[in-house]
């Protein structure tokens, strides 16, 4: 955590406002402002928050339950921290006046329920009035918000919310009060609780995730998600939190997205849905299945369990149970842990009379003390990650039940891994589940939502562990030879025809200039042409027409194929062209195109297109020809080895690709190289909207058959803007010649220089170390190299200044704080290069970077001695900070405003 992160986030004064005022506040009974207005005094008093000031407005009272009450906002002597309104809508655009003009920021509209359909063009109005002012709006919505540990219910919900470590944001309020009504029967708390409304609020889903990732009172995160606007944002915000805390993912709206199927004209049609799913796997995110089973990790998450691993041991105190939760976890691709031998002899030991196994089945286990004792050696065992008890009322003995409960009670309490509890039944447990309710303890209905909650934090666990580890992607040349240029120039030529659709022929040219390989295609555009073309190429041929206004040229009979001579090709032409004119006589034809075909042997055929989503920009599309409505795997660009290893999975053509049928195992090299270099094109070319390549591959290498491409995507103002996740930025790349006349290359560091940073790191001095790391590291620990070159570009930068010999001279790098208007800088030269003026020219290009994203203000801290870097640091224009509650006098802070436009170095 930065410096400026000490002090307050933005959204401070939102989740932790010391004044509070309330328009539409009233004592009427029954009234929505006097529920609100209840509401947030009963959660002052319950939390005994004295720093916390209620200021009600209306101009109806001159107090209210006491308080001095002002007509309006501007009457207040000083501006609230943030304004609750509980006034009817139409008042709405002249209340955000009010805001504006007492110098209000953020705002919790809360409407009533009773609200007429004529209302919603007046909250649209307000909404888009909000976003103009810069008045920072939650909903309108039925509920509001809730942050119990400040003692703040500024919502609707009229019971006490205990607080808790699980923050719940969502649009829905009935699911709102849902989560809280089930929640509290089972005293599990919430660091805060907001609804954000059916309308498009002004604060965004990722403003307020960035918040709650760095609040020390959450740890984990619910997210309810209807529709959002912004989804670069959102998704950036997720990557970032993942990383450090659990956020689950409750997504509704599924049948909204038929349209968007529609949009979808070349490759085959994907819903939107799929393409949320894949985005919030790559963001390391968990999507709940349903709404029972978010219930469910709610509770898991509000225990703080966690595991390390797949492997359950199940107890139960009767088979049939054991099996059926067994079988739900083998659906669910957990594994069934098998006993160590140290935990095998104990449990023999302890149950000699009974069968070892998992499931553990002890229904003939009289005392609670001994059940006890054998769920404990399970949590015991080193192959075990956690325990499922499943216990039912079988052979119904009061005292033994309840004291079994009270055991394993206590045992879920000190346990370091999760121990799941399902007393099943119905009249019988009920002395049971209150028990474990009145202790704090997790007790699932049935074995399956246990279940459930077990897989949901094996998912978390291996997100983390995937954006935690270090791996490194094979470099591919051929990234850096690619021809983008060139692409655009087809395009452009294809925009001045007024087209939107590349014919194969040019669609083929742009896969050129990235590398893709094609099967020989020329045009011809009568049939004496096709004829002398055929002849160049050599028989077998397959025909194909040429026409910017047919998409799928096999549905109307526009191809045909293994043409072995020049009277086989007559008579095609001639069908092929009297297929189109029957069966599209809309069509301009230009010709036709004429290809070699390929022999049949060794060869399978796969499909790879690019979809764009209104939301998340490009998708890649992968699937087995024959399968894409089926068997196919959906993935956002950029694409890596790792994604691209799962996209064959989900895909399930591994064993096509390998030896089949009596054929031999195909270059899968190649096809990582098309997949790689289509990511390259739906990040490059914002102008195309969708791409449709029918692949053939075989154990020679990858071959394009066919080829289509739609463009019309809007070009954004800022490179990658169109996508989710920004790629590699590729112009942020220079060539700069040192003083002393060394050619050098400054570029974005890259996770395959994770060695090349380590390298560095160990090779600079003692000294060099301290001044950067504070420590004296003799080198970046995994975790850190990481976090050093597996960036989210938009947060985070590393420049690394690299001479022809690809060794690193220096590097410099921000992190972004939380809010996304500050960094933090570091910059670090090797020894045997200093001074030659490296650290001042990275600094400015990491200034001209930062400015392009959008930072406003860079600071750093530096060690008192470090006199060189004071002095650079000054003449860059940064000034030394005078902090207060800065107590350690080694250290000085140091701050560059970067709202003043640099040239580039």
């Amino acid at each position: 955590m930065g410096w400026f992160m000490r002090y307050k986030h933005y959204l401070e004064p939102l989740f932790a406002p010391r004044h509070i005022a309330v328009v539409g506040a009233s004592e009427r009974p029954g009234s929505l402002g006097q529920s609100v207005f209840s509401n947030l005094m009963v959660g002052k008093l319950a939390s005994n928050n004295e720093d916390l000031r209620l200021s009600p407005v209306n101009p109806k009272y001159k107090t209210v339950y006491s308080l001095p009450c002002v007509k309006r906002l501007q009457d207040l002597p000083e501006p609230p921290d943030m304004v609750v309104v509980v006034a009817p809508p139409a008042a709405y655009t002249e209340i955000l006046g009010d805001c504006k003009e007492a110098g209000v920021t953020y705002a919790v509209f809360i409407k009533p329920q009773d609200e007429q359909s004529d209302d919603q063009q007046t909250i649209f109005v307000a909404t888009r009035m909000a976003r103009r002012l810069g008045i920072r709006l939650i909903g309108p919505t039925f509920f509001g918000m809730i942050r119990p540990s400040a003692g703040i219910n500024a919502s609707t919900y009229g019971d006490w919310v205990h607080s808790g470590n699980v923050a719940f944001v969502g649009h829905s309020a009935s699911l709102c009060s849902a989560i809280l009504d089930w929640a509290a029967e089972r005293r599990i708390g919430f660091s805060a609780v907001m609804s954000f409304g059916s309308e498009a609020s002004s604060l965004e889903y990722g403003e307020v995730l960035d918040f709650l990732a760095n609040d020390s009172a959450t740890e984990a995160i619910i997210l309810h998600i209807h529709h959002t606007m912004n989804g670069r944002r959102l998704m950036s915000a997720l990557r970032a939190a993942s990383r450090i805390k659990p956020v689950l993912i409750l997504k509704t709206g599924r049948g909204d997205d038929k349209g968007i199927q529609a949009e979808y004209r070349v490759a085959h049609p994907i819903s939107h849905e799929e393409v949320f799913s894949c985005a919030m796997k790559r963001a390391g995110a968990l999507q709940g299945d349903n709404f029972g089973q978010i219930f469910h990790t709610v509770g898991a998450l509000a225990n703080k369990f966690r595991t390390q691993g797949n492997r359950l041991s199940i107890v139960c105190n009767g088979l049939g149970l054991g099996l059926i939760a067994a079988d739900e976890a083998i659906t669910k691709g957990i594994e069934l842990a098998e006993f160590d031998s140290k935990t095998y002899q104990a449990l023999s030991k302890k149950l000699p009379n009974l069968e070892i196994g998992n499931p553990l089945n002890l229904a003939t286990v009289p005392e609670a003390e001994q059940f006890g004792r054998a769920v404990e050696l399970c949590l015991d065992n080193s192959n075990t990650d956690g325990v499922l008890v499943v216990y039912s009322p079988q052979g119904y003995d009061p005292v033994r039940f309840l004291k079994t409960a009270e055991v394993v009670a206590d045992l879920q309490k000190k346990s370091a891994k999760p121990l799941f509890l399902s007393w099943v039944g119905g009249k019988k447990i009920e002395e049971a589940t209150n028990l474990f309710a009145n202790n704090g303890c997790l007790d699932f209905a049935q074995p399956e939502y246990a279940i459930g909650a077990f897989h949901d934090l094996v998912r978390f666990h291996e997100n983390r562990k995937m954006l935690r580890s270090l791996y490194v992607e094979k470099y591919r040349s051929s990234m850096m030879t690619h021809e983008v240029g060139k692409a655009k120039e087809i395009i452009a030529q294809v925009k001045e025809q007024g087209r939107v659709v590349l014919s194969e022929y040019l669609t083929k040219k742009l896969l050129a200039c990235f590398d893709i390989q094609s099967n020989y295609t020329t045009t011809a555009a009568n049939k004496e042409e096709a004829v002398k073309q055929a002849e160049l190429i050599g028989f077998p041929v397959a025909l194909k027409i040429d026409s910017p206004d047919i998409l799928h040229k096999s549905n109307i009979g526009g191809i045909a194929l293994n043409i072995q001579n020049k009277e086989e090709l007559d008579a095609a032409y001639d069908d092929v062209c009297n297929h189109v004119m029957v069966n599209a006589p809309y069509a301009a034809i230009d010709g036709v195109s004429i290809q070699r075909m390929l022999p049949e042997h060794h060869i399978r055929e796969v499909k790879i297109s690019i979809v764009r989503d209104p939301i998340w920009g490009p998708a890649i599309v992968f699937a087995a020809s024959s399968n894409i409505a089926y068997d196919r795997a959906v993935a956002l660009p950029p694409l890596t080895e790792t994604i691209i290893n799962q996209m064959i999975e989900q895909a399930n053509v591994s064993a096509m690709l390998g030896s089949y049928k009596h054929m031999h195992p195909v270059d899968k090299d190649a096809l990582y190289d098309v997949l790689f270099n289509v990511s390259e094109i739906a990040c490059e070319l914002p102008e195309i909207s969708e791409l449709d390549i029918d692949l053939l591959l075989s154990p020679q290498g990858a071959m394009v058959a066919d080829a289509r491409a739609l463009i019309g995507g809007v070009v954004p103002e800022k490179p990658y803007g169109h996508t989710a996740i920004m790629p590699y930025p590729r112009h942020f790349e220079q060539s700069v010649v040192l003083r002393d006349g060394t050619p050098v290359r400054i570029r974005p560091v890259r996770a395959l220089d994770s060695e090349r940073v380590q390298n560095f790191v160990r090779g600079l001095s003692e000294q060099s170390r301290r001044t950067r790391f504070m420590s004296n590291i003799k080198e970046l620990s995994e975790e850190v190299l990481v976090n050093f070159t597996r960036l989210d570009y938009d947060r985070d930068m590393a420049l690394l200044m690299i001479n022809q010999e690809h060794d690193i001279l220096g590097i410099a790098r921000y992190a972004a704080d939380p809010d996304l208007s500050a960094c933090e800088f570091a910059v670090t030269v090797s020894d045997a290069h200093q001074g030659k003026g490296i650290a001042t020219i990275l600094m400015n290009s990491l200034f001209y970077v930062a400015r392009c994203q959008g930072f406003k203000t860079m600071y750093g801290e530096v060690l008192a001695n470090n006199t060189n870097m004071l002095a650079m640091s000054a003449k860059l224009g940064f000034i030394q900070h005078d902090d207060e509650e800065n107590d350690d006098e080694e250290i000085v802070i140091i701050v560059k405003s970067l709202t003043e436009a640099e040239e580039r170095v």
